[in-house]
């Protein structure tokens, strides 16, 4: 083997190494991102629900004092 070839070889190969890890640093920074808005989204939602419980539970108030 010429030293051309294993050189291109060694190229190819820390070029391969470096996408790679490129692709999995991406990969647990959109996995962290998703689970920091799923976190974001299940507040926000109890949130809510809480407000609705609020209203229901002024709203069976209101029924039965007009009742």
């Amino acid at each position: 083997m010429t030293f051309e070839l294993i050189l291109s070889i060694v190229v190819n190969l820390s070029a391969i190494a470096f996408f790679a890890g490129t692709l999995k640093s991406t990969q647990e920074y959109q996995k962290r991102m998703i689970d920091n808005l799923q976190k974001e989204f299940e507040k926000n939602f109890k949130r809510l629900e809480e407000k609705q419980d609020k209203h229901n539970t002024l709203i069976e108030r209101m029924y039965k004092v007009e009742g």
